[in-house]
């Protein structure tokens, strides 16, 4: 029963996205309101869980692997997106691309290569 409320609320704030008339992509924003959710941390590491999941299935499909090849995904991307977006100049940027730069930070890229990358998709977002 709690699954299916559960995806009844998440149909739900996609209907109410798609009905503003403008695409909002799934953001720092979206991803903190899952603690405001009234269920226990459990289900709400789940939730977050399942998001990242998802964009890091889409991701091959779209032949453009988040993570790195000799990555796994682990429970600590979740902790470390979460640690993301707890700065607010991070809120606008997707999931997928909070996702990547948890990636690129456990594959010690540079950190001046992440904000680089970081700053590239914050412009992108803006010019939309």
């Amino acid at each position: 029963m709690k699954k299916i409320s559960l995806c009844i609320l998440l149909l739900g704030a996609l209907l109410v996205s798609a009905a503003s008339g403008q695409y909002r992509f799934y953001d720092g924003s979206d991803w903190n309101s899952i603690d405001t959710l009234p269920y226990s941390s459990e289900i709400k590491t789940t939730i977050k869980t399942l998001i990242l999941r998802a964009a890091e299935d889409a991701s091959f499909f779209s032949n453009s692997p988040i993570l790195a090849k000799d990555q796994k995904f682990t429970p600590e991307y979740v902790d470390s997106v979460n640690d993301f977006y707890s700065k607010a100049d991070n809120k606008k940027i997707p999931v997928y691309f909070a996702l990547k730069i948890a990636s690129m930070d456990k594959a010690n890229v540079l950190k001046k290569q992440i904000q680089l990358y970081r700053l590239a998709v914050l412009k992108k977002i803006n010019a939309l």
